[in-house]
């Protein structure tokens, strides 16, 4: 009796440590699983995300890319990525990342972006088409909507200043011209005045000669 009993305790036990070890092993498996498990795109573009929080952009573009390489249409990683690039003054390889984006997702904020980038570049035409069409999504992006209004005014400014210098430069082509037409007045009268003075030369030789020729004929006749 005492050893059925006993047998009796022994099984119960064991049921109890397999319920309470069980859940045990299955989170040091799932810990094992997680320690070792390769990491996803997602987890990647995060901590290119931190990286950027914390400044260090190398290192973003880094895991940025490496998630993109898991999966080359993520559009989190791949904004990302371009914003990273903008950061470092890399704005053509920004560009282009923003343009992939805009293949794969028609995304407000990557239009934005482009609009400061052109902005920046000195492509005002490029930028305000980028922050008109932000406005046709969001009309009241007020990043887009002072965009907008400081390149209009560097547009007027710029067209000013064309219309300034192409004054100037006509204004400098006629003064060439009048230049031109003074040195050849001048030389007009250079030779004008040379023909002058060659003619009275010759006119005083002729007249010497005449002088001359009297005076010894009027000898002879003494």
């Amino acid at each position: 009796m005492i050893n059925r009993f006993r047998w009796g305790v022994c099984c119960v036990l064991i049921l109890i440590l397999q319920f309470v070890l069980s859940p045990i092993a299955s989170i040091a498996a799932a810990e094992m699983q997680v320690g070792t498990a390769e990491p996803s795109s997602e987890s990647l573009s995060r901590e290119g995300v931190a990286l950027v929080k914390a400044g260090s952009m190398a290192e973003a573009v880094s895991r940025f890319s490496e998630a993109l390489e898991l999966d080359p249409s993520h559009v989190g990683a791949r904004f990302n990525l371009a914003f990273a690039y903008q950061r470092m003054e890399r704005l053509e390889e920004a560009e282009s990342e923003y343009r992939k984006v805009l293949e794969i997702r028609d995304l407000t904020k990557a239009h934005l972006m482009l609009g400061l980038l052109y902005e920046k570049e000195g492509k005002y035409s490029n930028a305000i088409n980028e922050f008109e069409t932000v406005l046709k999504k969001e009309p009241g992006n007020k990043v887009a909507l002072t965009g907008l209004d400081d390149l209009r005014i560097k547009v007027t400014i710029e067209e000013a200043i064309d219309d300034v210098i192409g004054e100037a430069e006509l204004g400098q082509a006629a003064w060439k011209e009048a230049k031109r037409i003074e040195a050849e007045r001048i030389e007009a009268e250079k030779i004008e005045a040379e023909r002058i003075e060659a003619e009275r030369i010759e006119a005083e030789r002729i007249e010497a000669e005449r002088i001359e020729a009297e005076r010894i004929e009027a000898e002879r006749i003494e």
